[in-house]
């Protein structure tokens, strides 16, 4: 099932921000030597990796359900704004916990270069939808403090360009995982 979301966002990610020109795609494609072949410590590394960035990005996802959840509570009278403003605060601070654990995944050796490069493009995507989660829950906080609407748009805008590198990054996962032969 998680396969199977994982492919959909990549597809998704891809109608929704296009995957280059043509020339782009076939350029890239005559400059990457194709793997020759794949091993099972290739195979089995990026089980591992995968393993551990899902275990992440499933924190961050809850973390956000979470805050979600809790702002529909206030709506309807069962929070204050103070407690939102603790879960925040906490939710800023688990935020900034994920974004950490994303700088200390490794990326071994058993890859290809071309492989490495995508795998560090996804880390890097991660770490910076994690930061973004980390600085929307500061304007969150920020919003309760002084009800400002522009800390209310920017924490909404956060969390959307923060969906926007979590796409580039299932894109990164899904076309290594095809190219390993991972299904």
């Amino acid at each position: 099932m998680k396969r199977l979301v994982l492919l959909l966002v990549a597809l998704l990610a891809l109608f929704l921000f296009g995957c280059g020109s043509d020339a782009e795609s076939k350029e890239t494609q005559a400059s990457e030597p194709e793997p020759t072949v794949v091993t099972e410590d290739q195979k089995s590394a990026f089980t591992a990796f995968e393993t551990e960035i899902n275990d992440l990005s499933a924190r961050q996802a809850e973390l956000f359900g979470l805050v979600a959840e809790a702002e529909g509570k206030m709506t309807a009278g069962e929070f204050t704004a103070l407690d939102m403003y603790e879960l925040a605060d906490i939710a800023e601070e688990s935020a900034n916990n994920i974004w950490t654990a994303y700088g200390d995944v490794e990326i071994t050796d058993v890859y290809s270069k071309a492989h490495k490069e995508v795998l560090k493009k996804v880390v890097d995507d991660l770490e910076m939808s994690a930061f973004l989660h980390k600085e929307a829950y500061g304007a969150y906080k920020k919003y309760l403090d002084t009800g400002s609407l522009e800390e209310a748009n920017q924490f909404n805008d956060d969390i959307e360009s923060s969906q926007q590198y979590t796409m580039a990054a299932a894109v990164g996962i899904t076309q290594v995982k095809m190219d390993l032969g991972i299904e």
